[in-house]
């Protein structure tokens, strides 16, 4: 058979795998090799990554490598000239060793193999690196392997790498290797063949690699390339899944925050329902209730809460009144005790002494349906400046009551009862004192102050007055 027409196959061993499916040796056609590197057993190939059914039938038909194929890094570990026999041995490479460590190379096709192998690397080293000049002697045929037997002993061209040929039949192998011409592995017996250059030739069309073979790579793919590979691909998977597990956790954040927001608007309007409760409540207890409100009440049950409400004032204001008269008629017995009523006193009407009777610009209601209106610059400064329930209190009554109002008039308008004067002065509005305490209780409560002392709030209402009047 020519040289031309013969099909070499190699089996490999992949350094590493290409993938976990794929067995630890490979048939490959010697077509599918497309570079070298510093050891003449180690190569690269090209080899899909399919099923190995296909991969077989593409073996076996000598089909030339595709460009999608990947490069991969081997060692070519048998080489024959016969699909059947580089699929025998690799299926069962031990039992292979001993029938291929006893058969022959054919002479003239073995040593014309060698001399095409060598030019084949020379070529391939040449091409791989302009960098780096690899400088390669003249290698004759003679300096590695003399005096071949000359007669032939097969039809299949066989040898076993890492293995020594015996002789056989009455051919003789006579051996002139030196270690310094090997130049690679020191370990390597000196009586031995130079495995490495028996590797086979491909056809003589493929002796000289084109750029279409080559796919336009101008160097061999190295281990240290691929490992770069392998290293960058890994990164990109893992910075890949960093940011889908980024993305996962961003939207349950999103989430558990849109849940958070609306478990606060709920429990705001909880709240505000609860505290619009208490307003109404104390608002009805405490102020005059609208006829709308008060249409389904009953007429008896509500004329005894005004009672009640009377009396308890009545009680606790009473004490505080007669101190307040016996200390006006002693300061002021001897001049009269004498005080002029303003033009918009109204016997009728005790709104008079109200300093908003009805809304206007930047006046608004204290409490809802009151009635009573403050200013709305002046009550958020009243806010913002009070301390506790009575500092509220004394300022919000200044707000409420005009000023000729407050030098006249006393807190609730009655007349003491150890008092001998025959005019008394007249009381403020007694519903928008009632609104006036309702309101501090009620933002007090909201401040966390203490609300449970009513009768301090008048004490200090009533002080506030006589230090009025007393200017």
């Amino acid at each position: 058979m020519a040289l031309e027409t013969i099909h070499w196959y190699h089996v490999v061993e992949f350094v590493p795998l290409p993938k976990s499916e794929v067995n630890h040796y490979a048939c490959v056609p010697d077509c599918w090799i497309v570079s070298f590197t510093k050891k003449f057993n180690e190569v690269s190939i090209m080899y899909p990554e399919e099923d190995s059914a296909l991969t077989a039938v593409r073996v076996k038909n000598y089909e030339q490598p595709l460009k999608e194929w990947s490069i991969y890094r081997a060692i070519v570990k048998y080489t024959s000239d016969s699909y059947a026999d580089a699929d025998d041995y690799m299926r069962n490479p031990s039992n292979h060793f001993q029938i291929s460590h006893n058969r022959r190379v054919e002479t003239s096709s073995g040593s014309e193999y060698l001399r095409h192998w060598k030019k084949r690397r020379l070529s391939s080293e040449h091409r791989a690196s302009s960098s780096l000049k690899i400088s390669v002697g003249n290698i004759k045929d003679s300096d590695y392997v003399t005096n071949l037997p000359s007669k032939s002993s097969s039809s299949a061209y066989v040898k076993h790498y890492g293995g020594q040929y015996e002789p056989s039949g009455t051919g003789e192998y006579s051996m002139n290797v030196t270690r310094q011409d090997m130049g690679h592995d020191p370990m390597i017996p000196v009586g031995r063949v130079r495995v490495d250059l028996c590797t086979p030739e491909r056809n003589v069309k493929m002796i000289q690699p084109t750029s279409d073979n080559l796919y336009g790579s101008k160097q061999p793919l190295t281990s240290g390339t691929r490992t770069e590979q392998v290293v960058s691909i890994k990164i990109c998977e893992l910075f890949t899944e960093m940011q889908t597990k980024l993305e996962e956790d961003g939207l349950q954040i999103n989430r558990l925050r849109m849940r958070h927001i609306e478990h606060t608007n709920t429990f705001n309007k909880i709240v505000d329902a609860i505290n619009e409760h208490i307003d109404l409540k104390y608002t009805i207890s405490h102020a005059s209730i609208p006829k709308e409100l008060t249409s389904g009440v009953p007429p008896t049950m509500m004329r005894q809460e005004e009672e009640e409400v009377n009396e308890e004032a009545e009680e606790e204001s009473g004490r505080h009144e007669e101190e307040e008269n016996k200390a006006a008629k002693t300061k002021n017995h001897s001049r009269g005790c004498k005080f002029t009523l303003p033009p918009e006193y109204d016997p009728k009407d005790s709104r008079w002494t109200m300093r908003y009777r009805e809304p206007a610009l930047n006046v608004v209601e204290l409490i809802k349906s009151s009635g009573v209106y403050v200013n709305k610059l002046n009550l958020s400064n009243i806010q913002r400046l009070s301390k506790d329930c009575k500092s509220l209190a004394r300022m919000m009554m200044l707000e409420i009551f005009s000023d000729n109002a407050l030098k006249v008039c006393s807190l609730t308008g009655a007349r003491p009862k150890s008092s001998d004067e025959t005019k008394v002065r007249p009381g403020l509005d007694e519903h928008a004192r009632k609104v006036l305490l309702t309101y501090v209780e009620t933002y007090g409560r909201k401040q966390g102050w203490c609300t449970s002392d009513n009768q301090a709030l008048t004490i200090s209402l009533r002080n506030k007055l006589q230090e009025i009047r007393q200017k």
